[in-house]
């Protein structure tokens, strides 16, 4: 019985030093996954939700993107949700408040609504284009564990446009990124983080980068 409570009383502290040497060597000699040998080269800058000019052109619209190519931009980033019907369109906030001052959510609107009210292009009609951008930064909007099936319907439509080698996915969810890593590694991916000033530097977010890579 003693050497049962014994066990007991020790187990929980084995496996916290366990956990806790695991974590020391995530934070301390992770590493980020090397680029690839024949993989495009990651121009120094891109468009971000296309080249609006100060207001000339929309976000996210075919307009701004094709701006981005006749202003010399090698990539275009650009961001994708799941409308109503199901579609992939390219839009970044998951309200329409901001855009158009109508509280209406991207996921209770259809992809031509949104075309017809925000411009919102789907993500074929962008991979399709010839007057876009050559290269495509994808970033898929998903804070939450609802991804699985915008992830999957980026991926389908990539590989349907023949767009493997021209584009990369990024995300802020790190599952986000082991997904498409798992469905397609050919695919270039991205993890980003944000710029917050010391807490940039906190073990968090190498922990989030080792799930993402």
């Amino acid at each position: 019985s003693s050497g049962l409570m014994s066990a007991m009383l020790i187990c929980p502290w084995v496996l916290g030093l366990a956990v806790i040497i695991w974590f020391y060597g995530v934070i301390f000699y992770w590493h980020p996954a090397t680029w690839r040998p024949g993989q495009f080269r990651l121009p120094l800058l891109q468009s971000h939700r296309g080249f609006t000019e100060s207001g000339k052109f929309k976000e996210n619209t075919m307009a701004a993107f094709e701006n981005s190519r006749k202003e010399n931009f090698e990539m275009t980033e650009l961001d994708v949700r799941l409308s109503e019907d199901g579609e992939v369109v390219v839009i970044h906030d998951k309200n329409l408040k901001r855009l158009i001052q109508v509280h209406r959510k991207v996921l209770k609107t259809s992809a031509a609504e949104l075309k017809a009210l925000v411009g919102a292009p789907s993500l074929r009609e962008v991979l399709a284009s010839r007057e876009v951008t050559n290269f495509i930064n994808i970033e898929i909007k998903a804070y939450d564990f609802k991804y699985h099936k915008l992830v999957r319907e980026v991926l389908r439509l990539v590989k349907e446009q023949k767009c493997e080698e021209r584009v990369m996915i990024s995300s802020f969810n790190p599952f986000v990124m082991r997904m498409v890593k798992r469905l397609n590694p050919r695919v270039l991916r991205g993890y980003l983080v944000m710029h917050m000033g010391w807490k940039f530097f906190m073990p968090g977010h190498i922990f989030y980068s080792w799930l993402a890579n």
